[in-house]
C-alpha cells in the first residue's frame, strides 16, 4: 500500500504547457504545446476566457491547434475543461475544431464532448479545420 503525504495531496504545481490565445476575426485561435498539468490548463483557460469576455463579435468559433504528439491533457482536468466549454457554448460559440496529431488526443477530445451539444470535429490539417469551422458559424 503506498501512502502520501496529506501536504503532498493538497499541493499546488507550477503550470506545465504552453498556450497562446487570440482572434482572427470571429475565431478564437488557441495554440497548444507541451503536455499540460491541471494547473496549465487552467492558466490556459483564464487566458481564453478573459479574450471572450472582452471580444467584439456576438457568435465566434474556437480553433485548437495541438503542436504535437506530447500536447495532451490530464485526466483530472477534463472536468474544468469540459465546464470552460459549455461556458463557451453560452457565450456565442458556435463550433470547436481542433487539429490533432494521434489517436490519444482523439479519445481525450471525444472524452470532452461526449455529453456536450456544442459541435467539435477533430481534423489532421488546419485548412480542413478552418474551413470545416467557417461552414458553421452564424452570419455576423
Amino acid at each position: 500500500m503506498i501512502i502520501q503525504n496529506q501536504s503532498d495531496m493538497n499541493q499546488a504545481w507550477e503550470p506545465h504547457g504552453d498556450s497562446r490565445v487570440y482572434w482572427e476575426k470571429n475565431i478564437l485561435i488557441m495554440e497548444l504545446s507541451d503536455g499540460f498539468n491541471i494547473e496549465g490548463a487552467l492558466v490556459c483557460i483564464n487566458k481564453a476566457k478573459a479574450l471572450i469576455e472582452t471580444r467584439e463579435v456576438l457568435y465566434w468559433a474556437f480553433l485548437i491547434k495541438l503542436g504535437n504528439d506530447d500536447t495532451l491533457l490530464p485526466p483530472d482536468a477534463l472536468h474544468d475543461v469540459e465546464q470552460f466549454f459549455a461556458w463557451c457554448q453560452r457565450e456565442g460559440c458556435s463550433a470547436v475544431a481542433y487539429t490533432i496529431h494521434n489517436t490519444v488526443q482523439q479519445y481525450i477530445i471525444n472524452q470532452l464532448f461526449k455529453d456536450s451539444e456544442l459541435p467539435c470535429e477533430q481534423l489532421k490539417q488546419e485548412a480542413a479545420a478552418r474551413e470545416w469551422l467557417n461552414e458553421r458559424l452564424i452570419p455576423i
